[in-house]
């Protein structure tokens, strides 16, 4: 926010006086750390991406005789696959000095351990079974419920020397429609709702490090899963309507 309200760019510099000497410094910015959030670029001047500490060179912190009350920050950046707790372990043995450390790997650790944390996580979890049952059991009955008002028609074509098999041709078209649309309906909220809440919590973080949408195969997989549920959920009271409806044709046949 203070880079945003100064117009400072890459490569700009910042005049900076220490407390104790009347010396100007000049400090090339070479980076811009911390959250952006979406709010900020509406309200202006306004911040709500927390405060971040800024990144000095050692040497202005000598000359200005304030290295000694300074508080040191070493941003780390780790690979792919790096596990952040036994860098954080490694780091204490090493500098024993050092105050503090932060990992997102120990983040999870500790909101796993938490009563209130594993709690609320199991929540979101049964809540999401939850909605995967209703989803299934609400297609289906509604699937049912309009094929049980198109009977009169289904009947009229087998009537008229349409097979089954033709018959379901035509009422998985109808049908799959429907599904179609409510799929990418639900999805989209779904996601919606998803970025909403991480944005809100990342509103109320004052560190770098901020949740994010990881699709992992599991979940992929899973979201799969529900999805073709909901495809056999549209099919069963379909078979189960042209199945019924043969067996009136054959009876008016008779």
């Amino acid at each position: 926010s203070v880079a945003r309200q100064l117009e400072l760019r890459l490569g700009n510099f910042v005049a900076v006086r220490g407390p104790s000497s009347g010396t100007v410094y000049q400090l090339e910015v070479v980076g811009f750390i911390g959250f952006t959030s979406p709010f900020e670029g509406l309200l202006g001047q306004f911040a709500f991406g927390g405060d971040y500490p800024s990144y000095i060179p050692t040497d202005f912190l000598v000359n200005s005789s304030i290295v000694d009350f300074a508080d040191g920050h070493v941003l780390l950046t780790t690979g792919q696959g790096i596990n952040g707790t036994a860098i954080e372990k490694e780091i204490t043995s090493v500098l024993p000095q050092v105050d503090e450390t932060d990992s997102i790997t120990s983040r999870i650790a500790d909101y796993d351990e938490t009563s209130y944390q594993a709690a609320q996580s199991r929540a979101k979890i049964l809540g999401i079974y939850f909605a995967a049952a209703l989803a299934i059991l609400g297609t289906g009955l509604v699937v049912g419920l309009t094929l049980k008002e198109k009977e009169y028609e289904t009947t009229l074509l087998g009537v008229r020397g349409f097979t089954r098999g033709q018959v379901i041709k035509v009422l998985v078209g109808e049908v799959m429609v429907m599904v179609l649309f409510a799929l990418i309906l639900g999805s989209l909220t779904g996601f919606i709702q998803l970025f909403g809440d991480i944005s809100n919590t990342s509103e109320s973080l004052q560190t770098l490090v901020r949740p994010q949408i990881v699709l992992t195969l599991p979940s992929i997989l899973g979201m799969l899963g529900i999805v073709m549920c909901i495809v056999v959920s549209s099919l069963v009271p379909l078979l189960l309507t042209t199945r019924f409806t043969e067996e009136k044709v054959d009876i008016l046949r008779e």
